[in-house]
């Protein structure tokens, strides 16, 4: 009778489990299994100011075009653009610099130089790195304009997040239809500077919401970037608050965008070593996903002081991942999104039971699956994969 009961219990917390967590489950199982490695850099925040950012990327191209893939492609890095800098004058007043002013021209030239290249691969990441009125009222509280700097790294970190309104009473997310308006005119303006349609969207800090995905679907965006959530606002001490998790890559939105997960890190800035960027290269490798790196802006320019270690540490990354795995690609998000959609590469995808160990695999990693996997006893089947 206690073995009975035993049994039943167990079923009844495996049945909890598979309904609680199925939309999780059903995400990692439709999400494709890659048979070769895959790594970019991912670097947000490129905006028009300052003009040290065009050496920052002309160093940058050098070290990437100095390493080849198997199939003589040379290493990448996605720019998360941002098409304004703030350019605060003595009185308090804003005005906002873009791409088509004259004295960012050598900064645009760098840009465009490595996209003809192969070396640079451009995603949308905002009209502005904030929430323009926000950021004016802010600006016009502040005691004098002089020594700010037109960083948005410096910036408090709730008024980095475009969609979030910190000067709201209360603060709250920008308007749905404001949202989706703006959201449509800066895809509309990335297509205006740079002449293509932006394919892949990043939103600052990750909060974004659907009306925001709305405008920009209209823009031509096809994929948005996230760390595997999605977050809508921030709590009164400011931390971010999340609306939705467990996004895999592949994923398809309610609003018919799909997602890509970036979630690696290598910031030199914060100390991190190269062997932080080739531990992730292998923990994503072993789960079959591509590893997209985060490492900012602000890693490279002179006005952070790293850039030199940044970009030996970049070097470094290319040459230990290139011995340590021959069969490495250099991929961008929209071109691995495409191969996605379509499953056109029969050499990048996975098929039959090897689907089943990387969906094993990636189920012991997600924690609140991990939990459920040892509470129910079926653990032995995820370190068997």
């Amino acid at each position: 009778m206690v073995a009975v009961g035993g049994l039943v219990l167990w079923g009844l917390l495996l049945v909890a489990g598979l309904l609680r967590h199925r939309r999780v489950l059903l995400n990692l199982w439709r999400e494709p299994v890659l048979r070769v490695p895959v790594l970019a850099f991912e670097s947000d925040d490129w905006s028009p100011q300052p003009q040290s950012q065009a050496g920052a990327l002309r160093a940058l191209s050098e070290v990437l075009a100095r390493h080849r893939d198997v199939d003589g492609n040379p290493g990448l890095m996605t720019l998360g653009l941002v098409s304004t800098s703030p350019q605060l004058e003595p009185t308090g007043a804003v005005q906002w610099i873009d791409w088509s002013d004259p004295q960012v021209a050598s900064t645009r030239s760098a840009v465009l130089e490595g996209v003809e290249a192969g070396i640079f691969a451009l995603q949308l990441h905002g009209a502005a790195h904030c929430w323009e009125p926000a950021f004016e009222a802010w600006a016009a509280g502040q005691a004098s304009a002089e020594g700010l700097s037109p960083l948005n790294e410096v910036l408090p970190d709730a008024l980095q997040s475009r969609w979030w309104d910190p000067y709201a009473d209360p603060p709250a997310p920008v308007g749905p239809r404001s949202a989706e308006a703006a959201a449509h005119a800066e895809a509309l303006g990335f297509q205006s500077h740079w002449g293509a349609v932006p394919a892949v969207a990043v939103p600052p800090t990750f909060l974004w919401s659907h009306a925001v995905e709305q405008g920009w679907r209209r823009g031509g965006v096809r994929w948005v970037v996230t760390p595997g959530a999605r977050f809508a606002g921030r709590d009164r001490s400011g931390r971010m608050q999340p609306a939705e998790s467990g996004l895999c890559n592949g994923v398809r939105s309610v609003t018919g965008l799909r997602y890509l997960v970036r979630d690696s890190y290598y910031e030199p800035w914060k100390g991190h070593a190269p062997e932080v960027a080739l531990a992730a290269l292998a923990r994503q490798t072993r789960l079959g996903r591509p590893t997209f790196l985060e490492i900012h802006r602000c890693n490279f320019i002179p006005d952070q002081g790293c850039a030199d270690d940044a970009l030996t540490g970049t070097e470094a990354v290319l040459r230990l991942a290139l011995e340590q795995r021959p069969s490495l690609r250099f991929m961008s998000p929209q071109e691995l999104g495409e191969r996605l959609e379509h499953r056109r590469s029969d050499d990048l995808f996975e098929r039959g039971l090897v689907r089943v160990r990387m969906w094993l695999r990636r189920c012991g990693v997600a924690p609140a699956l991990s939990r459920w996997l040892k509470a129910t006893g079926l653990w032995p089947l995820v370190k068997l994969a």
